[in-house]
């Protein structure tokens, strides 16, 4: 099973993205922007409160 992560520069994410760095993983990454691309319709689909974790 592939794991992506979407994250944003400066945010929570960086944590989750250097543990699996680290340990290893295969993933891949999708980077988002701060701003209204996290309020866009495809999102919000895989996220509903548009947040980056």
């Amino acid at each position: 099973m592939a794991i992506t992560l979407h994250h944003c520069h400066q945010a929570r994410s960086m944590r989750s993205f250097w543990l699996m760095n680290e340990i290893g993983l295969d993933f891949s990454v999708v980077v988002h922007e701060f701003g209204k691309e996290l309020r866009a319709t495809s999102y919000l689909a895989t996220n509903p409160l548009g947040r980056v974790p």
